[in-house]
């Protein structure tokens, strides 16, 4: 092999370690940016996934928190009523005595009306 040959195999060598050096560095760059595009992608969706999970614990603070409201409303107005069967309950007993004493008087009336006319 002359020296002209191997200057020329050395140089196919070499730029063959280029062309391969300089694929590598277009893989490498491409890599790069497929991993920032990934790493972007990645940061608005744990953004995404962290707002629903605000928004959910918000929620779940409003419905707790209104039931809680309700939960009151609703005892008050289970008190209310019982409050107002208990009045009801006396008005009725008040009723039927005033009732009782009402039959009693015109019982009374009329007995002593049925002995005047059975004495006349």
């Amino acid at each position: 092999m002359t020296e002209e040959e191997r200057d020329e195999k050395r140089q196919r060598q070499m730029d063959f370690i280029l062309e391969h050096q300089a694929q590598f560095s277009v893989d490498i760059q491409q890599l790069k940016e497929t991993q920032a595009e990934q790493q972007q992608a990645h940061n608005a969706l744990q953004r995404e996934v962290q707002q629903a999970h605000t928004d959910l614990l918000r929620a779940l603070e409003t419905y707790a928190r209104n039931s809680d409201e309700r939960h009151a409303r609703n005892e008050a107005a289970i008190f209310a009523l019982t409050q107002q069967q208990d009045r009801t309950t006396n008005t009725v007993r008040l009723l039927a005595t005033s009732v009782d004493r009402v039959s009693e008087a015109v019982a009374t009336l009329l007995d002593r009306d049925a002995r005047r006319n059975g004495e006349n």
